[in-house]
């Protein structure tokens, strides 16, 4: 682990660790708000930011995607020409045979700086303080967002213990609690799919209805990737909100891979991302 902060207001919580993942087969049984999709409605993604005066020039008009890449492109903050991180780590080594020793589990050097930001704030959990490069799902998203909230004061999750949950499949206070504010709609047929793994348009929806709830102007952008037409149409504003708060950008090659998965030191850094864009 790279370290530890405090989230209050976590019932039975004292460390941001402390936190379990939620049972399914909830007590609620609501659907989507205004019958649409989760996956049309929240969103996911981070990007490298390039030093000043690096971005690329922006070429086409925001159809679906959330920003133009930084300076040709990185993935997700990797350094240029960098491969995709793997869904998941690689195999261990099986003790007594020859191999190459096991890479820390740690983020990696170009997410080092800003997971580190995120973990001493508070925003990520004991649970969730390894696995870096595992792609995150729906509901761990949830876990870290509702900790930037909670850090604000303005809500507490000790208001929605009792409160039923609006979807079938989870019945969890975090996912309550953000359902009531408007951050989280689920993926329709009263279903929220809390381990499914996040898409990038999902989170940069999620990301820009948390920043409204902690008070930042609605602001976008027009946005001009190449893969532009892929983003879905409930996604188009929030992408070009992420964009021009330089919250999420793109995964190089002028892509913003808005059905591509997300992974937990993108997620960590996006969320410091968004704390640093709250606050300014």
């Amino acid at each position: 682990m790279i370290g530890a902060g405090s989230a209050g207001c976590i019932p039975g919580v004292t460390t941001p660790g402390a936190t379990t993942p939620p049972s399914t087969g909830g007590s609620g049984s609501g659907s989507g708000s205004g019958g649409s999709s989760e996956g049309s409605q929240d969103g996911e993604g981070e990007d490298y930011i390039p030093p000043t005066g690096a971005s690329e020039p922006l070429d086409e008009a925001l159809g679906d995607a959330e920003s133009a890449p930084p300076d040709g492109g990185d993935i997700e903050g990797a350094p240029p020409d960098a491969p995709n991180a793997p869904d998941t780590p690689d195999e261990p080594d099986v003790p007594g045979e020859p191999g190459e020793p096991e890479e820390p589990d740690i983020p990696d050097d170009w997410a080092l700086e800003e997971v580190e930001k995120a973990v001493a704030s508070g925003y990520v959990s004991d649970r969730l303080q390894s696995g870096y490069r595992l792609n995150i799902t729906r509901y761990d998203f949830c876990d870290v967002l509702v900790r930037l909230l909670i850090e604000s004061d303005d809500y507490c999750l000790d208001d929605y213990i009792d409160v039923p949950s609006p979807f079938e499949d989870i019945d969890d206070d975090i996912v309550t609690c953000l359902s009531d504010i408007g951050i989280v709609q689920g993926i329709g047929e009263g279903l929220f799919n809390p381990y499914g793994e996040i898409t990038r348009q999902e989170a940069a929806v999620m990301l820009r209805r948390a920043a409204l709830a902690l008070g930042l102007a609605d602001a976008g952008a027009d946005t001009y990737f190449d893969d532009q037409q892929s983003v879905a149409d409930w996604a188009v504003e929030a992408l070009g909100f992420v964009v021009e708060n330089r919250i999420m950008m793109g995964v190089g090659d002028n892509r913003f891979d808005p059905l591509g998965t997300y992974t937990r030191q993108q997620a960590y850094l996006t969320i410091i991302r968004l704390a640093e864009a709250v606050s300014t």
